[in-house]
């Protein structure tokens, strides 16, 4: 039987979908060749986005990720891959590896989020060199969430890694919680750049990009930059999982995870 691999959505945001199957492809391509046929794909919720969606009242064509495992358990599938598309190691990721831990039917096997080995971060920063490349003069502010989750360090080391490929005109900030990002406006107008480049740290574009990183409001990222007198562009309006090169990096976390399997 082919390899069941559960992509695991954690927006449900609408044009989110067209985002989605584009990644599906993505990865689909960057699988080694003799990988190719070894797996099939699923689509689900993460419990946490399911109980959100569920609390407004909504519907989707996504199922929670439990309806997809018992799915597969009545298939006879007795291994399957929860592939997280998580950025970083979150709360999340461990909401996905508490409920792939409670099935016993089906060896579930994690594979990890974007940001998790050092290859990760040099893949990700050629990814970021391409997109920046058109803007050599601009500082580059890449915007992601934030979370109140202890791996909010990670936001500064991605900074710093980020520096050692940019130099000083690369900065990360977050839309909420941590790590604190309210000086950033003053740190690039110290550093004497009168633009900048935003990125958003997002997978798909959905409200937090829409609202909180290029949104008209005051306290958009978008409105930050202008008030503090610089000019602003922003990158990647569709989301980073609209980008090939993400997909490459799935792919290979695909092909670790598989390799549990006996």
């Amino acid at each position: 039987m082919k390899i069941p691999v559960i992509l695991t959505a954690s927006s449900a945001a609408k044009q989110a979908r067209a985002t989605y199957l584009a990644l599906e492809n993505h990865i689909r391509g960057a699988l080694p060749v003799i990988h190719t046929n070894q797996y099939e794909f699923h689509w689900s919720y993460s419990s946490r986005v399911a109980n959100r969606e569920r609390a407004k009242g909504s519907t989707s064509s996504l199922p929670e990720i439990g309806d997809v495992v018992r799915q597969l358990i009545d298939m006879g599938h007795k291994h399957a891959i929860m592939q997280s598309l998580q950025l970083i190691v979150g709360h999340e990721f461990h909401q996905l590896h508490r409920e792939s831990s409670h099935t016993e039917q089906l060896a579930c096997h994690l594979g990890k989020p974007l940001l998790t080995a050092p290859d990760d971060f040099y893949e990700f920063m050629k990814i970021l060199a391409t997109i920046a490349s058109p803007y050599p003069d601009h500082a580059l502010l890449l915007v992601g969430h934030g979370t109140r989750h202890a791996s909010w360090p990670l936001y500064l080391g991605l900074e710093q890694v980020m520096q050692r490929h940019f130099g000083k005109r690369a900065y990360v900030g977050v839309v909420e919680h941590y790590p604190d990002s309210t000086d950033i406006e003053q740190r690039i107008t110290l550093s004497g750049h009168s633009k900048v480049l935003v990125i958003p740290f997002f997978m798909v574009a959905g409200v937090h990009f829409h609202r909180d990183v290029a949104g008209e409001g005051m306290s958009s990222w978008r409105s930050r930059i202008l008030r503090a007198g610089l000019e602003v562009e922003i990158a990647c309006g569709d989301g980073l999982g609209a980008l090939p090169d993400i997909g490459r990096i799935f792919a290979r976390h695909i092909t670790d995870a598989s390799a549990e399997i006996a």
